[in-house]
C-alpha cells in the first residue's frame, strides 16, 4: 500500500511581516481495484438500406431526312444498305456521340454511333432517310433526361416517356418530303 500513495509537500506561508514555511506532507491514495471485470462488445449500428436507384440502358435512334434535291446531297449511301450524313449533315455519321444527362446536368453516359447508318427509304438514287442507333449502358434513374448530340444540340425527354418507349430515345434531323 506503500508504494501506491503518493506524497504531496506544500508549503504554507504565515505571518504578517515575515516569511515562516511549514511542511505539510498530504498522502493520496488510489481507489482500490476493482475485482469485477468489465467486458465490452461493440454493435453495429443498424442502419436501413438505401433503394438501389434504378439503372436503365437508353437506345438512341437518329433518323436523318434527307433532301432528294439539294446538291450535294444531304445523305450518301455507302453501300447498297449503309448511309451517311453529307454536307450540312456530315456530322451524322459513325463517330457522332451521344451524351445522355439528368435533369440537373450531369452526365449518366455517353456512347458512340459506330456503324454507318441504315438507309430506310430509297426512291430513286438518291437516299432519303438513313437511320442511326447507338446504346448508352447504365444510365441513372431521373425524372428527366437531355440526349445531346454534339452540335446538333439536345432533345428532352421524360422518363415517362422514355418507359412508354421501352428505353428508345428517337430523334429526327431534318424534315421529311412534303
Amino acid at each position: 500500500m506503500r508504494a501506491a500513495r503518493l506524497a504531496l509537500i506544500g508549503l504554507f506561508v504565515i505571518g504578517c511581516g515575515g516569511i515562516a514555511a511549514t511542511p505539510i506532507v498530504i498522502y493520496v491514495t488510489p481507489p482500490p481495484p476493482t475485482s469485477a471485470a468489465v467486458t465490452v462488445t461493440p454493435v453495429a449500428p443498424t442502419a436501413t438500406p438505401s433503394p438501389t436507384a434504378a439503372i436503365h440502358t437508353i437506345t438512341v435512334d437518329v433518323l436523318l431526312y434527307g433532301n432528294i434535291l439539294s446538291s450535294p446531297p444531304d445523305i450518301l449511301a455507302t453501300s447498297d444498305t449503309q448511309c451517311a450524313g453529307n454536307g450540312a449533315y456530315s456530322d451524322v455519321a459513325p463517330g457522332m456521340q451521344a451524351t445522355v444527362h439528368d435533369d440537373a446536368g450531369r452526365i449518366l453516359g455517353v456512347s458512340t454511333f459506330n456503324d454507318p447508318g441504315t438507309i430506310k427509304e430509297r426512291p430513286a438514287v438518291y437516299v432519303t432517310q438513313c437511320l442511326f442507333e447507338t446504346v448508352v449502358p447504365n444510365v441513372t434513374d431521373s425524372p428527366f433526361y437531355a440526349v445531346d448530340l454534339g452540335r446538333r444540340g439536345s432533345v428532352q425527354f421524360s422518363k415517362d416517356e422514355l418507359r412508354a418507349h421501352n428505353w428508345i430515345a428517337s430523334i429526327t434531323i431534318g424534315q421529311p418530303a412534303a
